[in-house]
């Protein structure tokens, strides 16, 4: 059914290692759509277009009260992320890796984070409001619009400082790795983790205040951290 030496160039052409979640399933997966969109000769950036279009869809899944939705948008989710994964393959083994293919992947993750937290405080605002989740004993419940905006802000700014180290120090990948010396932080592949299992337990209001906590710590870190490299 699948050409095993073709399988087998996409494997060479991973970029690993990566994330706890893409190295140890996403790619695993991606490998087979890479080979589908390769046999197919569609573009790494129809791909990532793609991955962007059925993020959207989960975005307005979020938005909805139904636990039903939040379990339809957790499977698409991660659906989204393995073609986020196979995006970067598809370039990488057909030659096509481009500038343009690089900011708009960049580029698209970014405005993914800005759909689906945006949706999720969306769905807490309104879980709140019908007097459900740990946020209902807040006396203003926009206030959790404020939440969520923080927590956009801090992710955003965090994945800037984390571009900056990369351009004042760069260095391979393997040298990044620091979760058993085996995987790579980073916050796309704690996305594609996190908010499946927070939408898969109904519970999008403790994602937000556990992504809050996240970056509360992190920004400051990667701050120091790019200091340290301008030294």
């Amino acid at each position: 059914m699948f050409e095993k030496k073709l399988l087998s160039q996409i494997k060479k052409h991973q970029k690993l290692p990566d994330g706890l979640w893409a190295t140890e399933f996403g790619f695993k997966i991606s490998q087979y759509t890479t080979y589908f969109f390769l046999k197919k000769g569609l573009s790494p950036n129809f791909v990532s277009l793609l991955s962007f279009s059925v993020a959207s869809i989960v975005a307005l899944l979020f938005c909805f009260q139904d636990y039903k939705c939040l379990m339809a948008g957790a499977v698409l989710w991660q659906f989204s992320a393995i073609l986020d994964c196979s995006d970067g393959d598809l370039a990488r083994v057909s030659g096509k890796s481009s500038l343009l293919g690089a900011w708009l992947d960049k580029s698209l993750d970014r405005l993914k984070e800005f759909l689906i937290f945006g949706s999720a405080t969306w769905h807490v605002y309104m879980t709140t409001l019908d007097g459900k989740g740990i946020f209902v004993q807040i006396k203003y419940a926009e206030l959790i619009f404020l939440l969520g905006f923080m927590i956009i802000l801090l992710m955003t700014l965090s994945e800037y400082m984390s571009d900056i180290q990369g351009f004042l120090k760069p260095s391979n990948r393997k040298a990044k790795s620091v979760l058993f010396n085996r995987y790579i932080l980073s916050i796309v592949d704690l996305n594609a983790l996190m908010v499946t299992f927070f939408a898969l337990i109904g519970h999008l209001d403790i994602m937000l205040a556990f992504y809050f906590l996240i970056f509360v710590i992190m920004f400051p870190y990667q701050v120091v951290k790019s200091v340290k490299y301008l030294k």
